[in-house]
């Protein structure tokens, strides 16, 4: 079974260690690369984070791949204009207002009032 400490890449001090350098020496270094473990794990991120943008730069740039991802929007777009045409007038006007309040506040958007059953302008609900 391999120890906790090294699944991490840590380097756990050892007995025969200890007899190379001293036992304090030997345990700070090891609350060093305790320390240094963030650190390691921030890097390995990065590295995945650029790998995986490089690898989706190469693909998006095929010919094939960029156009499907073309169509694929211009498909959603045209979804969400038909779901609008066929909205009654009440719930077009609450739907384009939703969408209007979303793009105006960003991606973190604040969804209270979303869901709200419509209300009269005395603030009971609409029958």
């Amino acid at each position: 079974m391999v120890p906790p400490g090294e699944r991490l890449g840590l380097d756990v001090p050892d007995p025969s260690r200890n007899a190379r350098r001293g036992a304090f020496a030997s345990l700070l270094h090891w609350y060093l690369d305790v320390l240094a473990a963030p650190l390691r794990l921030f890097a390995a991120l990065v590295r995945t984070f650029t790998s995986n943008r490089n690898r989706l730069s190469h693909i998006i740039a095929r010919e094939r791949i960029a156009m499907a991802l073309k169509v694929l929007s211009v498909v959603t777009v045209g979804a969400w204009v038909v779901i609008w045409l066929l909205a009654g007038e009440e719930q077009r006007g609450r739907l384009t207002e939703t969408v209007k309040a979303y793009l105006s506040s960003g991606v973190e958007s604040d969804r209270s009032g979303v869901n709200e059953a419509p209300r009269t302008d005395d603030g009971r609900l609409r029958q």
